[in-house]
């Protein structure tokens, strides 16, 4: 799974305001603002919250008859929460264009069956987990402020020199 973060109107106008010299400090904070932690961002696992496999059948019934057919055949699995945050923590955070654009890749398995916008499965949106865009979306005005403060970090250590 690979994203570029583009035509964002919050972003672009917060892009403009930015002084001279100081956009790729901005673009750097505000791409490691968005990649996150524990805490939030793309890394932040939401709460696990328990379903039952038979409400998230497709609605499609030679579907829901292959996913029947294989809960029953790993029922001593299902419900039990193996999280171990190894998809989560997959996710890394690479400069383009000399530092002028950042690219947010994870490599795991199964980070579009979780996280996909058009990917995403019924049963892990039914235990909570949100779509990057919703993510990124859910971040984005932390991320302007995280990059405003170390701009001002920027410009006070540009004044000392």
């Amino acid at each position: 799974m690979k994203i570029v973060i583009r035509n964002l109107e919050d972003v672009q106008a917060f892009l403009r305001e930015v002084p001279r010299g100081g956009l790729k400090t901005a673009l750097k904070a505000f791409a490691e603002y968005i990649l996150g932690d524990e805490s939030h961002g793309l890394k932040h696992y939401e709460p696990y919250k328990y379903v039952k496999p038979f409400r998230s059948y497709s609605l499609d019934p030679v579907k829901a008859a292959r996913q029947r057919a294989w809960i029953f055949a790993h029922l001593d699995q299902i419900g039990q929460n193996n999280r171990t945050g190894a998809t989560s923590n997959a996710w890394t955070m690479k400069p383009t264009n000399n530092g002028y654009g950042y690219t947010f890749e994870n490599n795991s398995k199964g980070a579009k069956w979780l996280w996909g916008d058009d990917t995403q499965t019924r049963h892990q949106k039914a235990v909570g987990h949100r779509t990057v865009s919703s993510k990124i979306a859910s971040n984005t005005a932390g991320a302007i402020r995280h990059a405003y403060a170390e701009l001002k970090k920027w410009i006070a250590g540009k004044g000392k020199s």
